[in-house]
């Protein structure tokens, strides 16, 4: 009753139009455009004579403390097994008890991933995803966002099959139901779609306001063609504005089920109270057949430039190319290679960043995406307009030429840095069960994170090289600029 008081009071007190800041966005008609622009030359203008003043004429100072430092060979890590329930709708379960802290993580994958999306109305998945929490026949909206609440729970529902929460476990039967009937019984009402498609429209507009994501949605629709890989799952306006709420509940009952689904339950719980637990909730989602989907194959495309015009300080400059699945003989060395190029602060990228002062920031990986299906290299940066042809030259110039630059003791110090990082994989409970359904997913053997050390520091120089020369090299790439060109 008091916190009650203490909440009305502050309402009451500080909650009025008379104590409150408005701001509002104005449209630039078209001379105050004119104005605009002519004011965003002459700043660039004046950057570029500035920068161009600023030119580095000292190399970067060697490092001191960092060789002294004697790293240790990795200790032999103890990876957790899951206990694999197969339930009767055709869900799979992968349970682990663990008793460090008192919460739960629950983990389920359906069997549609983003491949499912519609082909005629791109977006549908992640529209019905966002619908899901807008309530069910057995619990209005705001119900269930107060009962996530007051248990202080974090609820992920993603566009690519995946529902993901942590909880108390004292709370885990609670939850297990509640995704049990977002599942089977959600309430798609007219003015709850309504709701969502502005809120996805508008999430498109900022998208699509955004350097480095057009950039990214530019080369992946390159790379993978008409693949759904390569298709953007928030959708567009067109097909966001056709969706009807039929569509939406065709959509949800052919591919929301337990058939094929993977559910991974981490924590700290028994045998006995899991049992429960399931018989009660997941055991009753319904289990419709879903249709193994047939894709087109992915290949390697001619190599495209591709560019948007945006008006910004900065223009988005990327590189991408098709890689390797998974289960390649090839994903290893890649994976070690991406060490070499991508990661920390001796990379080769970051030294190029730092050497040259060509771009502010960049990110790179050899295996984005990399899965059932190829990944992809991908290598983006951010830089000033004036920059931009020295930063292509420099950054495509790197990747031609890197297969060669890697060293014997870059290897190493590579295969290490993953064979030590391999049990952050399983440091928390989320990560562990994203790591079950992972390994379920991709038909891996269970101790397959435990042989991956043996395969790791297998892998020879002449390895890499040849690896990186098939996969990395700019002739097979597409390029994408995104910014004022």
């Amino acid at each position: 009753n008091v916190l009650k008081r203490d909440i009305e009071d502050q309402i009451n007190t500080y909650f009025k139009t008379s104590l409150a800041y408005v701001g509002v966005v104005l449209p630039l008609n078209e001379e105050e455009k004119r104005k605009w622009i002519k004011e965003q030359l002459e700043s660039d203008k004046e950057d570029q004579e500035l920068l161009a003043a600023k030119v580095r004429t000292s190399p970067l100072e060697a490092p001191s403390y960092s060789n002294l430092v004697n790293p240790k060979s990795p200790d032999k890590y103890k990876f957790p097994k899951c206990r694999k329930t197969k339930l009767e709708n055709g869900l799979t379960v992968l349970s682990y008890r663990r008793t460090k802290l008192p919460k739960v993580s629950v983990y389920l994958r359906l069997k549609a991933d983003k491949c499912y999306d519609s082909e005629q109305l791109p977006g549908l998945y992640n529209f019905v995803s966002k619908l899901l929490l807008e309530g069910t026949e057995n619990m209005p909206r705001l119900e269930l966002v107060d009962q996530i609440e007051k248990r202080g729970v974090s609820l992920r529902i993603s566009p690519i099959g995946e529902i993901v929460f942590d909880c108390l476990p004292t709370d885990l039967e609670f939850m297990l139901g509640l995704i049990t009937d977002l599942i089977n019984s959600p309430k798609f009402d007219s003015q709850a779609i309504e709701k969502i498609r502005q809120k996805v429209l508008v999430s498109i507009k900022s998208f699509e306001d955004d350097t480095i994501s057009t950039a990214k949605n530019l080369l992946l629709s390159k790379v993978y063609d008409n693949h759904p890989y390569g298709r953007f799952e928030l959708g567009s306006e067109e097909s966001l504005n056709k969706i009807t709420q039929q569509d939406i509940i065709d959509f949800h009952k052919k591919y929301f089920s337990a058939d094929g689904a993977h559910c991974a339950i981490v924590g700290d719980f028994t045998k006995k109270q899991l049992d429960k637990a399931l018989a009660n909730t997941l055991e009753k989602i319904r289990s419709t057949p879903v249709e193994t989907k047939s894709l087109p194959k992915i290949e390697r495309t001619a190599a495209e430039a591709c560019s948007k015009y945006m008006n910004r300080d900065q223009v988005a400059l990327g590189f991408a190319g098709l890689t390797v699945k998974s289960n390649d003989p090839d994903f290893f060395p890649l994976l070690v290679f991406n060490e070499v190029f991508s990661s920390g602060m001796s990379s080769y990228m970051f030294k190029l960043r730092q050497t040259t002062g060509l771009f502010y920031y960049y990110c790179s990986n050899l295996l984005l995406s990399a899965y059932l299906h190829p990944g992809n290299a991908f290598v983006l940066a951010i830089v000033s307009p004036d920059n931009e042809a020295a930063a292509e030259q420099e950054i495509r110039k790197l990747i031609d030429t890197s297969a060669d630059l890697v060293t014997q003791e870059e290897i190493d110090q590579a295969t290490n840095g993953l064979i030590y990082r391999l049990p952050r994989i399983y440091e928390t409970n989320n990560a562990i069960a994203e790591t079950f359904v992972n390994l379920a997913g991709l038909r891996f053997p269970a101790n397959y994170y435990e042989k991956a050390p043996e395969k790791l520091l297998a892998i020879s120089l002449e390895q890499v090289r040849a690896a990186v020369k098939q996969y990395f090299n700019t002739s097979k790439m597409h390029l994408a600029k995104v910014g004022r060109l």
